[in-house]
């Protein structure tokens, strides 16, 4: 499970990936060379054929199989300043509020941004209470 943040200006996400009872490192975000962002949330490996779609063009023909599953990811894309997230169908939704969060550590980052919080302190505030996230925060700024 995981986190993915977006305050504005910048996406944040936490770095753990977690197989039953163990915890490994990962990196759930990118900055691509068109300066889009990406993050996702769900299945690691899902996730990973996600942004491998997206940074090959986003052609609806070759969505990833695996999407079709159980074990779906939710892509989020940051591009231009403005928000999309890609789930089940190869079909980007707008997401229209300025602050958002994704995966099993959303409810505690939304609350600490809230009450303040930039995106990278809200992964941190995420991380210290759900045991689904951790190791440490990933960030890119939004051009």
């Amino acid at each position: 499970m995981s986190v993915v943040v977006w305050d504005g200006k910048t996406l944040a996400a936490d770095r753990q990936a977690t197989d039953g009872d163990i915890r490994t490192r990962c990196k759930k975000i990118r900055k691509l060379p068109s300066g889009d962002l990406i993050g996702w949330v769900g299945s690691g490996e899902e996730g990973l054929a996600l942004a491998e779609w997206y940074a090959s063009g986003a052609d609806p023909g070759c969505w990833p199989e695996s999407q079709k599953g159980d074990n779906w990811a939710r892509l989020v894309v940051v591009r231009h300043g403005r928000v999309w997230e890609y789930c089940q169908l190869p079909v980007k939704q707008h997401v229209k509020d300025k602050q958002a969060a994704w995966g099993s550590g959303a409810s505690l980052a939304l609350g600490a941004m809230g009450a303040g919080a930039d995106a990278v302190q809200a992964v941190k505030i995420a991380s210290k209470f759900n045991i689904y996230c951790g190791l440490g925060v990933d960030h890119y700024e939004a051009a």
